[in-house]
């Protein structure tokens, strides 16, 4: 994959946060998106009962600070078409006109496409993601021009 998809290759990039004397050095390979930085600004300022919102993203303080994992969780992304869900190491890329199943933790270059082999983790996915994309459309009215 390269930029603008949703490939592991157009989107895996590595993140760097320096802060001296408070952030060790060290590697995690930890999933974390954008979406994680706002969460983790409220906790550093202190301001978590400031901004009683529902965050999608997680504090990702503990990871920087003290080398600790996320907890589980499930991951949504879409960008022109294409829609991600991701639980775990499984990750469900549904394109226009395909759809690939991965175990990212097996393989990470995506090679092989496990869709026929687990059909029951595509339903849980596609369920999940349908899920997620209703939370997020509602209330929300959509304009077609």
């Amino acid at each position: 994959g390269h930029k603008g998809q949703l490939w592991e290759g157009g989107h895996r990039v590595p993140g760097i946060a320096y802060w001296p004397n408070r952030i060790k050095p060290g590697v995690t390979n930890q999933p974390a998106m954008s979406m994680d930085w706002f969460p983790t600004m409220i906790s550093l300022a202190d301001a978590e009962n400031a901004m009683p919102l529902e965050l999608d993203g997680v504090d990702l303080s503990p990871v920087l600070f003290d080398n600790k994992r996320i907890e589980n969780r499930e991951l949504f992304w879409r960008y022109r078409g294409q829609k991600v869900a991701r639980q775990g190491d499984w990750k469900l890329l549904m394109q226009e006109d395909e759809e690939f199943l991965f175990n990212l933790a097996d393989d990470p270059q995506e090679q092989n496409n496990l869709l026929e082999t687990f059909p029951e983790r595509v339903e849980e996915l596609q369920r999940l993601y349908a899920e997620w994309e209703a939370g997020v459309l509602d209330g929300v009215e959509l304009k077609t021009t």
